[in-house]
């Protein structure tokens, strides 16, 4: 079962690598529990992906510049994995192609994890 309702981070972590919806919430909760905190907490999301090879990019402001947008992101990335980090959601952009169960195209990116070194371990 998908609940397409606060399930975000597992349906990007899924989309993003290929695995299953219950793959991606058992890794996301297995370190919730580790960790005492939850999915959906941006701080140990960062931890959590990158000490398995995600690679965070910082999307910071620039003067006089605007921060690409994700339907953006996705046209300058035709080939890659990512999960795009936005105002209190993430989503997957695959080769190109945004992956999400609603279209947040015109939302501002604030960074990214590139996943192709990612490795799901439960």
């Amino acid at each position: 079962m998908v609940w397409h309702v606060g399930d975000c981070v597992i349906r990007a972590l899924a989309n993003s690598t290929g695995c299953s919806w219950l793959d991606a919430f058992d890794f996301l909760t297995s370190r919730a529990r580790r960790d005492f905190s939850v999915p959906n907490d941006g701080t140990d999301l960062r931890k959590w992906l990158t000490e398995s090879g995600a690679v965070w990019v910082p999307c910071s402001a620039q003067s006089g510049k605007k921060r690409l947008t994700v339907l953006q992101f996705a046209e300058a990335h035709p080939t890659g994995r990512f999960i795009l980090s936005i105002a209190h959601h993430e989503c997957a952009v695959v080769d190109g192609v945004v992956l999400d169960a609603w279209n947040p195209g015109a939302k501002t990116v604030y960074g990214y994890y590139q996943m192709e070194n990612f490795t799901l371990n439960v």
